[in-house]
């Protein structure tokens, strides 16, 4: 039997390392192709350990293996053909800098759900203030949810996801508000981006938290009376990074978020009010 010991660093492993892959069982001739994990620049190898037993699944002749030594020397009969430093490992790097049609569906969906590369793939979708806000109001999303006894993981993923498609242009917005989204192209465009991000998290992340992917589609109107919808609004609105002393209301909210919620909502009407923009009925709340 020849194996190829197919070792990468995998981080994370892309439809381009299949490809390798199934190109070593071709051109080596080879039984099988085991999948090594290289830990010596990362030792955590969990993540990437579990998203390769996805993108491998359907492959009979594909295997993961976590120590290559141990098998050579308990099968010594065998032909053994080791393979490191792989050029797929370069569509990694392209991933991570939001080319993440690189990546096959199921393991797209493993890493947006689990939050992985999540900083460095949203540095890629927006500038450097809107990232820094993104940040900040994650960091709020998290320390909200820990004084409402809410999940922490869930609320920082929907704080540094909400504005994942606020830098896209108005052109851009509106083709996906006509094709996906006409029954609600009559709000304002300033909230269009979050109905977008929700289609695009859904559909091209593969986002699968319902409630993480609900409070992002209501983030800028604050119309959803689901707690982590309503965790976004707030925590998005009292930002500390905007240009008002916000202390007062963040307090309230990391003791009750509901009482939190009224408050912000209130503000943010009279604050629209006063400015001529606000309109309930055509959804201009939440510029």
């Amino acid at each position: 039997m020849r194996i190829v010991i197919y070792i990468s660093a995998f981080d994370p492993i892309t439809k381009p390392h299949i490809e390798t892959a199934k190109k070593f069982l071709k051109n080596e001739n080879a039984d099988l192709v085991c999948f090594y994990v290289d830990s010596t620049n990362n030792s955590d190898t969990y993540h990437r350990e579990q998203m390769i037993k996805l993108a491998i699944k359907p492959y009979r002749k594909f295997v993961l293996i976590n120590n290559y030594q141990r098998l050579m020397r308990k099968n010594k009969e065998y032909e053994y053909i080791i393979v490191e430093n792989d050029e797929s490992d370069r569509y990694s790097d392209l991933f991570k800098s939001g080319k993440i049609s690189v990546v096959e569906k199921k393991v797209c969906s493993y890493i947006f759900n689990n939050g992985l590369y999540a900083k460095k793939i949203m540095s890629s979708y927006i500038n450097e203030d809107r990232f820094k806000h993104c940040l900040s109001v994650a960091d709020l999303c998290l320390k909200i949810a820990r004084g409402n006894n809410l999940d922490e993981y869930k609320a920082y993923l929907i704080g540094l996801y909400h504005d994942i498609a606020k830098d896209l242009k108005k052109e851009e917005l509106s083709i996906y508000m006509n094709i996906y989204k006409p029954y609600e192209i009559d709000y304002g465009y300033p909230v269009w981006h979050q109905y977008v991000g929700y289609y695009y998290l859904k559909h091209t992340c593969c986002l699968r938290h319902k409630k993480m992917l609900k409070a992002i589609r209501h983030h800028c109107l604050g119309d959803d009376s689901d707690t982590y919808s309503k965790l976004i609004f707030v925590a998005d609105k009292l930002d500390p990074l905007r240009n008002y002393d916000s202390s007062k209301e963040i307090e309230i909210a990391c003791k009750d978020l509901n009482k939190a919620f009224k408050i912000v909502k209130s503000q943010n009407k009279n604050y629209l009010e006063s400015r001529g923009v606000y309109d309930c009925d055509n959804g201009r709340d939440g510029l």
